[in-house]
């Protein structure tokens, strides 16, 4: 039986590193953080093991909601408001590969 599940695919992206006063943010050490968890291919696994099936409103996969939790634990934030507004910055917007932030609804209902 041929399986019909459509997956959102999940890649990290790389970010040049030239700092200037109006890109800077204030979670300038995640790029470490998210570039050791690249080269260990973290965010592949977790793919892997939690595949996101698409359906209609699904914008962000499990991998980049749970991306996101991990680094805002690194970061020292531990609430779903926080985590939010955390993932609305710019650095970690595109670290993972999101086009707008997650909303604490979306991650309030996949965790």
């Amino acid at each position: 039986m041929k399986n019909n599940k459509k997956t959102l695919n999940f890649k990290t992206k790389d970010i040049k590193h030239s700092f200037t006063a109006n890109n800077i943010t204030s979670y300038a050490g995640t790029s470490s953080s998210m570039k050791y968890l690249r080269r260990e291919k973290f965010g592949f696994r977790i793919n892997n093991l939690f595949e996101t099936i698409k359906h209609n409103a699904t914008k962000f996969s499990n991998a980049q909601l749970m991306l996101s939790v991990i680094l805002a634990s690194l970061c020292g934030i531990n609430r779903m408001s926080r985590i939010a507004n955390f993932t609305n910055d710019c650095l970690i917007k595109h670290l993972l590969g999101l086009g707008k932030g997650i909303n604490k609804d979306v991650i309030g209902l996949r965790f």
